[in-house]
């Protein structure tokens, strides 16, 4: 706070009041006409007052919806799409019981007691990625001075008690061997282009599918049998000309895996038909941003544009009805790459190469997959260290 005198010979004080919430720059309010400057300090500082206990509501307070909107086109600019439409998600759930409310009035028991409504519809995570999209909005209105404490501090996500389970039970569903080459058959002799490539390509890689939609034919090393691993691709629309190359999850994603010689040769002579293709479109082929081969797997309708994810979900579900040995779940996209980890941990391949193969730095599922087929190996471990001990 500031006490001056001005020309009229009366005092004056002059405070900061925090930062404008759209402009960013900060704000004072003064008040003059005072006969001493003591009387000036008193009134400004009930002032200050008034402000910390929230008595005093500025002219320019903000509601939630209206900060919150202005912080995600901010967002927007430090992050990929995708992480920009989960955020949008979340502060769906968050308007739902804050929109109109200003900042300034959102306590900490109204906020929590806004995560225990949520608890009712959604689970723990999903709970927790809501709560992380609160955080940095609310810590953005603390930089900004547009709240003096932050609701979110201190609270926590509702989680149910925890109970006695069957470990068996919380292994994420993966095909056996012979499940899996069941599906590869019928892929084969009943797919439409390109299905049984794609479905071995995830198979034997352990890809993301957005991580196998992004291929390009310049990712393919034919003469190292290797394949590249850099991009992601982003279609929440499905429409096949509608798609986006992002940079793929996380750093340990980006990788390079080495091929089977029999999936080499899958890809090679899929190359062919490709080329083929790519001749007889001509122009009309769609070729990406950075490549001049184009996509490995184009979507029939499309010529050149990527598989759609909605599509590849349509073929599995027709190759699984086909199947004539049911299986008693519904096979998707990354059920292959779960059926990769539990292959490779029953060849004997340790945890820390499989994760590596999958592009993961750490990954609880992973985890759980190899533990589960790695029991009969733990069970003959824990007889070979009982002979030893007892041997004499």
């Amino acid at each position: 706070m500031h006490v001056y005198k001005k020309p009229s010979g009366k005092w004056a004080y002059k405070i900061d009041i925090g930062k404008n919430p759209l402009t960013g720059k900060r704000q004072q309010k003064e008040k003059g006409g005072f006969a001493r400057a003591k009387d000036a300090k008193i009134a400004g500082e009930k002032m200050l007052q008034q402000l910390r206990s929230k008595v005093f509501s500025r002219p320019e307070s903000i509601t939630f919806g209206d900060f919150a909107a202005e912080w995600l086109e901010a967002y927007k600019t430090l992050v990929k799409i995708s992480t920009v439409r989960i955020r949008e998600h979340q502060l769906l759930n968050l308007k739902r019981f804050f929109d109109k409310i200003p900042l300034q009035q959102i306590g900490k028991k109204q906020y929590q007691d806004a995560l225990l409504a949520l608890s009712k519809d959604f689970s723990p995570n999903t709970i927790s990625g809501i709560h992380a999209t609160a955080r940095m909005i609310f810590r953005r209105a603390k930089e900004y001075d547009l709240i003096l404490t932050d609701p979110t501090e201190y609270a926590t996500v509702p989680r149910p008690k925890r109970k006695i389970v069957d470990p068996d039970s919380t292994v994420p569903p993966y095909l056996e061997k012979d499940q899996l080459l069941a599906f590869l058959s019928v892929a084969e002799k009943n797919g439409y282009p390109p299905d049984y490539e794609l479905f071995s390509l995830l198979s034997y890689t352990g890809l993301r599918i957005g991580e196998a939609l992004a291929l390009t034919w310049e990712d393919v090393d034919f003469k190292k049998n290797i394949l590249k691993v850099s991009k992601t691709l982003y279609n929440p629309t499905n429409r096949a000309e509608s798609y986006s190359l992002l940079p793929p999850k996380t750093e340990t994603s980006v990788r390079i895996i080495s091929l089977p010689t029999s999936l080499r040769s899958l890809l090679a002579r899929h190359k062919l038909e490709t080329s083929s293709l790519r001749l007889e479109y001509g122009s009309e082929w769609h070729i990406p941003e950075r490549s001049q081969l184009g996509f490995i797997f184009t979507a029939p309708t499309h010529p050149g544009f990527p598989l759609t994810q909605r599509l590849v979900q349509i073929r599995i579900d027709r190759l699984q009805r086909l199947m004539l040995d049911k299986i008693p779940f519904r096979i998707h996209p990354h059920i292959f790459r779960h059926t990769h980890a539990s292959l490779l941990a029953e060849a004997g391949v340790d945890l820390v190469q499989i994760m590596k193969r999958l592009g993961h730095a750490d990954d609880s599922i992973t985890r759980q997959i190899y533990l589960h087929v790695t029991k009969t190996a733990a069970t003959e471990t824990a007889e070979r260290f009982d002979k030893l001990l007892n041997s004499k």
